[in-house]
């Protein structure tokens, strides 16, 4: 140990048949690497306190004796973010942002229902084309206002076009399949 290196130990309990390493960071931080008495291998990094499990935050993974994978992360002003992934369910909570980026495409499918929902302002944008597809009822819905715009042409088209009971038409171009709609 030294003000270089800190400090790393080797804790095992025979009696619990756990064994748990544990590395003291030059930034005065904590990480532990832990296998349980229970089977559940935890690696956690405490991102305000030298002692073990003591800290306000930190990030921790956990992969449980049932293969039930748990990421953990709490900041400041009690923003916790969790990950459990399970072999029927991905789910993420959090109080923060959700942010998905790629250079390539992304794919979003299900075979059931897709529900996706907010209590505050939704936005869909594209820089190039933008399709929203389907086989069966489509449903856009506000409480407030919905509001379609493109620099190019918004094309509405349907079968059959009915708000709540009522027939809609808009004047404008026909497709092949009927009147377009709202």
């Amino acid at each position: 140990e030294d003000e270089v290196t800190s400090w790393l130990k080797i804790f095992i309990n025979a009696g619990k048949t756990m064994f748990r390493l544990t590395k003291m960071q030059v930034d005065n931080k904590l990480t532990s690497i832990e296998l349980s008495e229970l089977g559940d291998v935890i690696i956690r990094r405490q991102l305000d306190s030298n002692s073990l499990n003591q800290g306000e935050l930190y990030t921790e993974c956990k992969l449980g004796q049932d293969g039930v994978v748990d990421i953990t992360i709490k900041g400041e002003e009690d923003n916790i973010t969790t990950i459990n992934l399970t072999s029927s369910t991905i789910s993420i909570s959090t109080k923060t942002q959700i942010k998905m980026e790629s250079k390539n495409d992304i794919t979003i499918k299900s075979d059931k229902t897709l529900n996706v929902s907010t209590k505050g302002t939704a936005y869909v944008t594209s820089n190039e084309d933008m399709y929203v597809n389907s086989d069966g009822t489509l449903y856009v819905n506000s409480d407030n206002n919905l509001q379609v715009s493109s620099k190019g042409n918004v094309n509405f088209s349907c079968i059959n076009g009915y708000i709540n009971g009522k027939r809609i038409i808009v004047k404008g171009d026909r497709d092949s399949r009927g009147d377009v709609c709202l």
